[in-house]
């Protein structure tokens, strides 16, 4: 399914992280915004755009507390490399509270589910102690 397709007609939210410091992001022609732009803006209006600066988690922070007030249906990543790996699991778990899917441009569906059972499992392991 195209990413058009998954996020038609859905509060829709875009995170990006920097890849260097001070990366332009915004007016960068076809870069990574423009591509995910491009990719669904005949779909459904883009709410929100949250970019991190390289090593800060300010927008992923703002962005985490928006999923868990169900303010986003669909957040749409570059990848999931994007996302640092000590705000993964608090990311993932918003998402599920809420229902917010994750749609990635670099990995398949199949991946990020994958990723939300491992969650699942780690989260009702911890509560059975």
């Amino acid at each position: 399914m195209q990413i058009k397709e998954k996020v038609k007609g859905k509060d829709l939210a875009i995170y990006l992280r920097k890849e260097r410091l001070n990366e332009d992001l915004i007016n960068n022609g076809v870069g990574r915004l423009g591509w995910l732009k491009f990719e669904v803006e005949s779909a459904t209006p883009i709410n929100e755009i949250y970019i991190d600066e390289v090593n800060e988690t300010k927008d992923l922070d703002m962005m985490i507390n928006n999923i868990i007030r169900a303010n986003i249906e669909v957040l749409l990543i570059w990848s999931i490399e994007d996302i640092e790996t000590n705000k993964l699991f608090e990311l993932i778990q918003a998402c599920i509270n809420s229902d917010t899917r994750i749609v990635s441009f670099c990995e398949a569906d199949c991946f990020i589910e994958n990723i939300k059972n491992y969650v699942r499992y780690y989260t009702k392991k911890l509560s059975n102690r």
